[in-house]
């Protein structure tokens, strides 16, 4: 009978070598997890005005998304790339690039904190796997993550100030694109700008009916249809891309039914119509994959990297841990910055007596806005004898994320207008303002339209990502927007257009003394 005798030091190393394995792994995912704790909480619509409500407002809202559905994806995606990074961990680091991606992440992941802005979380935990990935597994790594990563970004909404300007030229193309279908099926129906005129009955195409939130959902179905298929990177490149055109496909057919429904005034039909064109929309990817499997060359499988590490990457994990350490001490150590109180006099104290015209107030149209909205702002029609001029003001008190008024609609009075004419002007102040002539059916109408305190649109578009005006640079006093319309008779351009230039001078002495800092155009 043959006994061995094991080493006394052998278990006491393997204990140790199993402690370091886990331990110190898990310890980071915990700091990150403290690090992203405002994302569990995070509402995209948060402060955004809303007109929709339950499955509507989930698959539909423009500008917003559906984070935990996001985050359950993005999970499942790096589950079954685990052990792909696994194989990877420990083979040769890019030590310089994953640096970067880190000191990045962890730079908006403390703006972010700062300026009590949890989208910026999103984009920081995207970098954080990326520049993990790098650290970890190099080029490996960083391919098995980077699907994962571009996948979480679908959580953050698309900016407000770029839904602005994408969104109103969408809803314009979809109108036309309804009415000439219809007339293609031989059913008679008029265009008006954003709506929809048939058979007595007016439909008006709003935001949501877009398609922009459609083209993101298809996105993202794309997304998991290729992973579920294992196809090459190019074909999913191409059924993203692809996924993106099926979204304004379904979401045109999605109008044109709603048009033709004599029921869609139902709630739960019309919620029902949309749920449907997204499992066509579904259908018709899978259709275009087929193709591209057709197309393109079979994916070929390259060789598994294999860990070449002599021994385990313990500082790589240590400076992961580290890391994580150190921006969890950062996020509780911060508070969100607080703005200072202000004296500002409110828009309601602009006369309702100007020289004679006398103010009534209006109803603000915010369905036809949409993601247009304002902290502030004050809608009146100014009467003088048998001439009227329509006033609105809209303010931004730069401190919400999804205020801004860089947007076409800001110059249209409302849904069915037509802008036939654009051009610019110069006021009596020097000022200078965009001149708009608007019809509808038989009515015309003129506009002047200026902003203040609004800056180019690349800059209003940098500033509101990183929520610099939600920081100490937040610029002085606020924005404002101005709006005057008055209506044509027999086409008379001269007299409308001299009775807007006489308003807006003495509207500009009265502005002059409420705007404050920051109203230079």
């Amino acid at each position: 009978m043959q006994s061995t005798i094991e080493p006394i030091g052998a278990p006491e190393t393997a204990v140790r070598r199993l402690s370091w394995r886990a331990v110190v792994p898990i310890l980071a995912l915990l700091a990150a997890a403290i690090v992203y704790r405002d994302l569990a909480f995070f509402d995209p619509g948060a402060g955004r005005p809303r007109d929709l409500e339950g499955a509507d407002a989930l698959f539909f809202e423009p500008g917003s998304s559906s984070p935990w559905l996001v985050y359950a994806v993005t999970l499942w995606l790096l589950a079954r790339r685990w052990s792909r990074l696994r194989d990877a961990i420990g083979t040769s680091s890019r030590p310089f690039s994953a640096g970067l991606l880190l000191a990045s992440a962890a730079a908006l992941c403390l703006w972010g904190r700062h300026t009590g802005t949890a989208s910026l979380q999103v984009p920081s935990l995207s970098l954080l796997l990326l520049g993990s990935g790098l650290l970890m597994g190099g080029a490996a790594g960083f391919r098995a993550l980077l699907l994962p990563a571009l996948f979480l970004l679908l959580a953050v909404p698309i900016p407000t100030v770029i839904v602005n300007q994408i969104m109103y030229p969408l809803q314009l193309a979809t109108a036309r694109w309804t009415t000439a279908l219809l007339g293609l099926v031989g059913a008679d129906a008029v265009a008006q700008g954003d709506l929809i005129l048939r058979g007595g009955r007016i439909f008006q195409v709003i935001e949501s009916c877009s398609g922009l939130r459609t083209m993101e959902t298809l996105v993202m179905a794309a997304t998991v249809y290729q992973e579920l298929l294992r196809r090459g990177r190019l074909q999913g490149v191409l059924l993203a891309l692809a996924a993106l055109l099926v979204g304004l496909l379904t979401n045109q057919l999605r109008v044109f039914v709603i048009v033709l429904n004599p029921y869609s005034d139902l709630v739960a039909v019309h919620t029902g119509q949309g749920l449907v064109m997204i499992v066509v929309g579904v259908l018709l990817l899978a259709a275009v994959d087929a193709i591209l499997a057709r197309l393109l060359p079979a994916p070929e499988s390259g060789p598994v990297p294999a860990n070449r590490a002599a021994e385990e990457p313990h500082a790589r994990w240590l400076a992961l841990a580290g890391l994580s350490v150190l921006l969890c001490a950062g996020t509780l150590a911060i508070e969100p910055w607080q703005p200072t109180p202000r004296a500002q006099a409110s828009l309601s104290t602009v006369s309702g007596q100007l020289d004679g015209w006398s103010a009534t107030r209006l109803r603000l149209d915010t369905q036809f806005l949409g993601s247009v909205s304002f902290s502030e702002w004050i809608h009146r029609r100014y009467a003088k004898d048998d001439e009227t001029v329509d006033l609105l003001i809209g303010g931004d008190d730069r401190l919400g994320a999804h205020t801004n008024l860089i947007s076409t609609k800001t110059a249209v009075p409302g849904p069915g207008w037509t802008i036939v004419e654009r051009g610019r002007t110069t006021l009596e102040s020097g000022r200078e303002a965009e001149v708009f002539r608007l019809r509808k059916s038989t009515s015309e109408a003129l506009v002047y339209r200026w902003h203040l305190g609004v800056e180019s649109r690349p800059r209003e578009i940098l500033r509101s990502l990183l929520a610099l005006d939600r920081s100490e640079l937040r610029r002085p006093g606020r924005a404002l927007v101005v709006r005057l319309c008055t209506q044509l008779r027999d086409g008379d351009a001269a007299s409308a257009e001299a009775r807007l230039r006489g308003f807006a001078s003495r509207l500009e002495d009265e502005l002059s003394g409420i705007v404050g800092g920051g109203a230079k155009s």
